[in-house]
Formats: structure tokens, sequence, C-alpha cells
């Protein structure tokens, strides 16, 4: 818990080298310093079974003092959102993946969408 205000904005976000990633600025806009943990949720939209609506898949703290902005680079390997298909495979199927970005998984401040291409971990047969 600090005892300041932050806002959270995104900058950019990209799926490359197998890694969901993106990059977000935070800023302290209360009267004194604080640490801003930031959160990076994901969520699969094109899954063929039910899935978490929030999978937190990485975050960060951040030191930030009064009004100051500071950019913090959070992600995640695709194999982090991996489930085993109904034909016993494990991976995830090609198709769109949420990033929500905020500071608790309440507390959303920034969401995008990145198609991703399908990833097979395992075959379990």
């Amino acid at each position: 818990l600090s005892y300041t205000d932050f806002d959270v904005v995104s900058d950019t976000a990209s799926f490359a080298d197998g890694a969901l990633r993106l990059r977000a600025a935070v800023r302290n806009t209360g009267p004194r310093p604080g640490t801003a943990v930031v959160q990076l949720y994901a969520r699969d939209e094109g899954a063929s079974v039910v899935r978490p609506v929030r999978q937190l898949v990485d975050f960060a703290r951040v030191p930030v003092d009064v009004g100051a902005t500071v950019t913090v680079e959070l992600g995640a390997p695709l194999g982090r959102l991996a489930y085993t298909w109904p034909d016993g495979r494990r991976g995830v199927e090609a198709g769109e993946v949420t990033l929500l970005l905020g500071l608790s998984s309440a507390d959303i401040r920034h969401t995008t969408t990145l198609t991703v291409p399908e990833l097979v971990l395992t075959q379990y047969r």
C-alpha cells in the first residue's frame, strides 16, 4: 500500500521471439514518493477450453518520486498461457490474447489485444 497515487499508461505491446511484452509509463501523481506494483494480466480469447478471465503473467515493483515518470517493461513467454487441449496436447492455440495492465486485478488501466501463433509444447499420445 502506497500513500500516494499513480497513473499508468501503456506505451507499446508486442509479441516477438515467443514472448508477450508490454512497456508502460508509471507516473506518481500524489504528494509523496511511493512504490507502485504494476501488474500484467493476460486472457486467451480464442481458447477451445475455458480459461481464466485474468491470469497474472508478470509484475514489477517500481519506486517513483513525486511528479516523476518511470518506464517499466513487463513480459512473459507465451508458454505461460499453455493449457491441455481437448486432444491431449499442451500449448496455446493461435488467436487473440488480450493484455491487461493495472495496479491490481480490480484496477485495470489499459487493455490491448495481440494475435499470437499456435504453440505446441508437448504431446501425450
